[in-house]
């Protein structure tokens, strides 16, 4: 079975790869998915991909 954290974080690292498409993560798309995730309990990791010292 597959780890439910690694899940969330995969499940953020392609939502990284839609909003990096056009070349740049625009700050009102992060914006807007840290308000949709705000209330999930593992919105930390599915938006992990987005913090700048990620190393993505």
């Amino acid at each position: 079975m597959v780890n439910k954290d690694r899940l969330y974080q995969t499940f953020g690292e392609l939502l990284y790869v839609v909003a990096i498409r056009d070349g740049v993560i625009q700050q009102k798309e992060v914006q807007i998915l840290e308000e949709i995730l705000k209330a999930h309990p593992k919105g930390k990791e599915i938006t992990w991909s987005f913090n700048p010292h990620c190393g993505v």
